[in-house]
């Protein structure tokens, strides 16, 4: 004969207990906290990405500008703005030294109108005669090279610095 003994409560009891419920509800936590902190970086991560290509962009469309014109005045070897041209707006610039020390925020076009979105932003522009062989060298005099150098800015943080060398020739 086959005796069936009954097995204890404890043996029986099904579900979680207290315990089991805290320590999933703390791993649960902790993942949600760092998925959180993680979508954060992406975000900021893309914004950061996203101003740093426009601020090469800014810098090219200036350099682009700045190619398209003469090397030299053709009234005379002044370096910088001419006194007529010196009016707070580059559209009357007509060689590449005009632009050193070209500043301007919010950001315009070469006519003078703003560019949308662009408060915060600066865009400056630096022009030095250089020695031809060794463009790093600024010199005193115009020995055919001339190096450019763009800067942009957007809340005082450096995303872009464009340097190029404009020849006489």
């Amino acid at each position: 004969m086959t005796v069936l003994v009954p097995r204890p409560a404890s043996a029986c009891r099904r579900g979680f207990s207290h315990v089991e419920v805290l320590v999933s509800t703390l791993i649960v936590g902790i993942m949600l906290v760092s998925a959180t902190n993680l979508l954060g970086g992406v975000v900021r991560s893309r914004a950061v990405s996203g101003n740093t290509a426009r601020a090469v962009l800014l810098a090219q469309e200036m350099m682009c500008e700045i190619a398209g014109v003469s090397y030299v005045e053709a009234t005379g070897p002044q370096f910088g703005p001419e006194a007529a041209e010196n009016t707070g707006n580059r559209s009357l610039f007509d060689d590449v030294d005009d632009y050193n020390g070209w500043t301007e925020s919010p950001l315009k076009t070469r006519d003078n109108a703003t560019l949308a979105n662009t408060t915060g932003w600066t865009r400056s522009v630096a022009v030095a005669w250089v020695d031809p062989a060794a463009p790093s060298t600024t010199v005193g005099s115009d020995q055919g090279v001339k190096r450019v150098t763009i800067t942009v800015q957007s809340n005082g943080q450096t995303l872009a610095r464009l340097s190029a060398l404009r020849t006489s020739l």
